[in-house]
């Protein structure tokens, strides 16, 4: 073991000095946050650019930020 933590649950509860559920309910609050903010962010992309070749791009960089946020 490297000591090392790889879930932002542990985080949470060690620095802030929560509870498990406390921890689990800030992950879920930090989740709901980035998707609120991503999906303003989506509104403001300029779609169809007139480039169906950058359009399918922008389309496939927003759905794997969709991605990341969701744990997927």
């Amino acid at each position: 073991m490297d000591n090392q933590l790889d879930n932002i649950v542990p985080v949470l509860a060690i620095a802030n000095k929560y509870s498990l559920q406390e921890a689990i309910n800030g992950a879920c609050e930090l989740v709901r946050e980035a998707r609120r903010i991503l999906e303003e962010a989506e509104k403001r992309v300029p779609l169809p650019t007139g480039n169906a070749d950058l359009d399918g791009q922008i389309k496939r960089y927003i759905q794997a930020c969709k991605d990341l946020v969701a744990g997927s």
